[in-house]
């Protein structure tokens, strides 16, 4: 076996601007995702005192949450590959900014 892999170049070659540019917008993308995942774990703790909410209620509502976790990037990515990804990260942005 010669050991050389496929990624090889890629483990070798140095950053670029398109490599940062990827590096950033790929973690702007996990970073809106574990925010969602964060904050709705603190809202929990207010709306469980405000809505009397019980447990069966407080499950579904953060399964709620990692179901979008899970199923959101395959309808999003589908819709993507549809209309551009570009224009589907927009649209996802625009949707996680709150209103004021």
């Amino acid at each position: 076996m010669s050991g050389k892999t496929p990624f090889e170049p890629l483990d070798w070659s140095n950053p670029t601007p398109g490599h940062l540019k990827l590096l950033f917008i790929s973690g702007a993308g996990f970073f809106a995702d574990a925010y969602d995942l964060f904050a709705i774990s603190i809202a929990l703790v207010f709306l469980k005192q405000v809505w009397s909410l019980t447990a069966s209620e407080i499950s579904l509502i953060s399964s709620a949450a990692l179901f979008g976790a899970v199923i959101g990037p395959f309808i999003f990515g589908r819709i993507g590959d549809i209309f551009g990804r570009k224009y589907i990260y927009g649209v996802e942005a625009a949707l996680l900014t709150p209103a004021p």
